[in-house]
């Protein structure tokens, strides 16, 4: 049996990545090797708004651009409150540039 074609690596320079629960765990460990390891922009979520604060200064020393949003995304009024703050934020730049 031929061997498998080797993997493409990542490269995620420029891109966004969305990572829920980026403040600990699996998400943080995520947020950390994309930003690290592949050059990605993050944009984390989770519940706890001061580790998310945490997470955001120790990814800067890697140049991505890094930005929170805390949400339960279980939580249906969670995130319908951070879409409407979005479409809000959109709306303001929009009528003031």
């Amino acid at each position: 049996m031929p061997s498998p074609a080797p993997m493409k690596p990542m490269d995620f320079r420029g891109r966004w990545v969305l990572v829920t629960g980026a403040s600990s765990g699996l998400g943080q460990e995520m947020a950390r090797q994309l930003a690290r390891d592949h050059g990605a922009n993050i944009v984390g979520v989770a519940r706890r708004g001061d580790r998310l604060q945490a997470r955001k200064q120790e990814l800067r020393p890697t140049g991505v651009k890094v930005l929170t949003m805390t949400a339960d995304l279980q939580k249906t009024e969670d995130v319908a409150r951070r879409a409407r703050a979005r479409r809000q934020r959109e709306r303001a730049a929009r009528t003031a540039g």
